[in-house]
């Protein structure tokens, strides 16, 4: 009997570490798939969130672009001004040359007369 008792022995010891080999298994299966399962999530998440991106990303390239528009509308302002600038600074200084000009032309023409001798006799009309 102890050959069938060790016999026994031997196939309740190989069911034990089979059983144990199917566990360990079936650990390392679920493992395997609570790990797919969170990377599918991470995965899932990502792609989320580079869709709200997109979005986000067209909203500002639309208003960058208008933002872009507005700063060469102001800039070409800033040349008209510019110009009109120059182009009155110099009617002012046209102006200004005008203005000396006539201020020399009026002190040249005021001459102011030498006031007469003041022991000058008057001649009567006797003669």
């Amino acid at each position: 009997m102890n050959t069938a008792a060790e016999q026994i022995v031997q196939v309740a010891g190989l069911a034990a570490v089979g059983l144990m080999g199917v566990v360990v298994a079936f650990q390392k299966i679920l493992k395997g798939w609570k790990e797919t399962s969170t990377e599918s999530s991470i995965l899932t998440m990502m792609h989320e969130e580079l869709n709200r991106m997109s979005a986000h990303n067209k909203i500002l390239a639309e208003e960058l672009a208008k933002f872009q528009l507005e700063v060469i509308k102001l800039n070409n302002q800033l040349t008209d001004l510019t110009m009109e600038n120059h182009r009155l600074h110099n009617e002012v200084q046209a102006l200004t040359k005008e203005v000396n000009r006539l201020q020399t032309t009026i002190e040249d023409s005021a001459v102011v007369p030498e006031p007469p001798p003041k022991d000058i006799r008057r001649i009567s009309p006797q003669c």
